[in-house]
């Protein structure tokens, strides 16, 4: 007696009416199985019969999804395994090739993407963060979602400089004396107080943004800054000057007598309170401050230091820290200055904003040292 082939077969076995040996057009038939499905499972890929139907057929061994027509070219093998050369799946990538852990694939080490990029599922180079959330952008790196610019202080810093300027113009003219107060040194001594909050408040924003490179030049331009304000103290004001003799061995005299100016030292009994304040000022904070010590400032005698050979022990001292001090530190804030302008970063950061200040205030300073030695 005939019976009628299972409702998913177009024909079937004679013994078994699930036994299927062909399906109708719209499923596909899997002669691994003979089973008619609606769609091929894991690890299969459709393939065109003689006949015009669809059949399923398995992939390579290990591998979970291959191309269709094509099942010796695996497009993803199956968890705990790593795609080769998308014909083999293996347990790890062989030497010389690394994973790409969003694809699972083995590639040549000498593939990279530009920076800022990374290898997606299809290991084609693609931006590390496309999208970011509300109230934040992607940074001047465009691998990272930063906060949108916020509340911002239109140069704060050059406000403050010319506060200072017309305040000591204004106090210098309004109590004038003989001699007249050089208005050059008072304005570097009193504008370097600005410097280091300056440089620090910079690095701090910078840090804040992500933008590791203006970082990086901002602190090291600190460090030398903190380093040669020691080295300008101890150049400047040694410690020996406040000591007595009777406290000194003959050695230490000796060696006093060839160093120090004993104009200086005579003229800093007399003013030591001052001269102390200021070694400590410049010492801890900025060295520029001992400038005060030869500005005439309001006429005052602490303001008007004695040296015997002023050149010898003021003047070409100052001038050689001037000039370490652009070399070492002014420059390295003007290369982290335009670096991050240079890159994008959008206009309203507080960030960008001490960028243009400390650019400006460098080069003032620099063109104020000039004309100090003109």
């Amino acid at each position: 007696m005939c019976s009628g082939c299972d409702h998913k077969c177009a024909t079937c076995g004679n013994k078994n009416s699930s036994y299927c040996l062909s399906c109708p057009p719209e499923l596909f038939y899997v002669p691994s199985a003979n089973d008619c499905v609606v769609s091929c499972g894991i690890g299969q890929a459709m393939r065109n019969a003689t006949d015009g139907s669809h059949e399923c057929i398995d992939c390579v061994s290990g591998c979970a999804k291959c191309l269709d027509g094509l099942p010796d070219i695996c497009t993803k093998c199956k968890p705990g395994l790593v795609n080769f050369n998308f014909t083999t799946c293996l347990t790890e990538c062989p030497t010389g090739f690394v994973l790409n852990k969003r694809s699972g694939d083995c590639l040549d080490t000498a593939i990279r993407c530009p920076y800022g990029y990374e290898l997606n599922e299809t290991n084609q180079c693609e931006l590390a963060v496309q999208q970011c959330l509300p109230g934040y952008v992607l940074n001047g790196y465009l691998n990272r979602c930063i906060p949108v610019p916020g509340l911002w202080i239109p140069f704060p810093t050059l406000g403050l400089l010319a506060v200072i300027y017309f305040l000591v113009y204004i106090r210098a003219r309004c109590c004038q004396r003989d001699p007249q107060t050089k208005m050059v040194p008072t304005i570097l001594a009193f504008w370097s107080l600005v410097e280091l909050p300056l440089f620090v408040a910079q690095a701090f924003y910078a840090a804040q943004i992500q933008h590791w490179v203006t970082l990086g030049l901002t602190g090291l331009a600190i460090v030398f800054h903190m380093g040669l304000n020691c080295y300008a103290a101890k150049l400047l004001v040694p410690e020996s000057l406040f000591a007595q003799d009777d406290a000194l061995s003959h050695s230490e005299i000796a060696k006093n007598e060839q160093s120090l100016d004993f104009a200086f030292k005579h003229w800093a009994l007399e003013h030591g309170r001052t001269l102390k304040s200021l070694r400590c000022i410049g010492l801890y904070y900025n060295h520029k401050v001992l400038r005060l010590l030869q500005s005439n400032f309001l006429g005052k005698q602490k303001y008007q230091a004695v040296f015997d050979r002023p050149d010898l022990h003021f003047h070409r001292p100052m001038l050689r820290l001037a000039v370490v001090n652009m070399v070492l530190s002014y420059s390295l804030i003007v290369i982290a200055d335009v670096f991050a302008l240079r890159t994008i970063v959008q206009w309203g950061y507080q960030f960008i904003i001490f960028c243009v200040e400390s650019l400006v205030f460098v080069v003032l300073m620099s063109v104020l040292e000039v004309v100090d030695y003109w």
